[in-house]
């Protein structure tokens, strides 16, 4: 397959609509090349999709969010040229505390952004997040939705939120709750709701009361367990934004940063002179006993 201006150097993901390439540009600079598959771009709803990514990657510009270098959708051929990330997708890697939280906090940064910017992106999941020098980017576009696009309903069952289970359209508070499974699954390497099938999980996110994360993770600052519990809230409305999301990471990840108070040992209380006395002839006496009885095992 050719596609003009970059060279394909191997395969280094398959989906269902499309295959990426790593691939050097004319600069010779290595880029993550997406090309859809032939019939995708055939197919109204799934071409509209890919469509609709090219163009919020090229409208939607942040440090938090993966950096394109320019995509087309029609004649020769569409595809997507985006920053390669040397260490793939989050998937289940785990980070220490500290490193964790920071994370937490890039990924609910490029959501404020993008809710700022009316969009919702409908599929945060760790496959859709890249980590490079500690540092954590949003990427994958073909779920997200705006005012100005046309509106679908999509997600991942695992990090979707109760109310696209009873067929409510995403909104901001969705990608919150998402963003919370997320924040659960890396901070304790589970998932908070689970199911052997879709109709298992589905009532798990209805109806599962959602587990505490504080009771999960050892010294987790408290303004970081606050906010991750609230998220998993069943009701949109209980959920925190992602600016609030964001601002309680930093908190916390400022709190584990500070020195560690030291704990004052008790002084010993002063005795009255009477009591000194009587505690000498105590000790005194145990010593006698101690002597009497050393004297009889010999003589035993």
């Amino acid at each position: 397959m050719l596609v003009p201006g970059y060279k394909l150097q191997e395969i280094i993901g398959v989906g269902r609509t499309a295959t990426v390439y790593l691939a050097l540009d004319e600069t010779g600079r290595r880029v993550a090349l997406k090309v859809p598959k032939t019939d995708v771009m055939r197919d109204p709803v799934l071409g509209r999709m890919f469509a609709n990514e090219v163009t919020f990657y090229r409208t939607l510009a942040h440090p938090r969010i993966a950096k394109s270098y320019g995509g087309a959708v029609g004649a020769p051929i569409a595809f997507l040229a985006m920053h390669f990330f040397e260490g793939g997708p989050l998937g289940d890697q785990h980070f220490p505390l500290e490193e964790s939280l920071r994370i937490l906090a890039d990924l609910a940064e490029a959501l404020a952004f993008l809710h700022a910017n009316k969009v919702v992106h409908q599929d945060v999941k760790p496959n859709n997040v890249f980590v490079e020098n500690g540092r954590a980017f949003l990427a994958d576009f073909g779920a997200a939705a705006s005012d100005i696009q046309p509106w679908h309903t999509a997600g991942t069952p695992y990090y979707m939120a109760p109310e696209l289970y009873r067929g409510d359209r995403n909104t901001f508070k969705s990608d919150v709750y998402a963003l919370g499974v997320l924040a659960f699954e890396i901070l304790t390497g589970e998932r908070p709701f689970v199911g052997d099938s879709l109709e298992d999980l589905q009532a798990a996110h209805l109806s599962q009361i959602p587990p505490s994360i504080r009771r999960r993770v050892e010294n987790l600052p408290r303004p970081a367990g606050i906010v991750i519990d609230r998220s998993l809230q069943k009701d949109p409305g209980a959920r925190p934004s992602a600016q609030d999301f964001m601002q309680a990471m930093e908190a916390s990840m400022q709190a584990l940063r500070l020195p560690k108070p030291d704990v004052p040992r008790a002084s010993p209380k002063p005795t009255a002179p009477g009591k000194r006395i009587e505690a000498q002839a105590m000790r005194a006496k145990d010593a006698n006993v101690g002597l009497f009885g050393r004297l009889f095992r010999k003589k035993g």
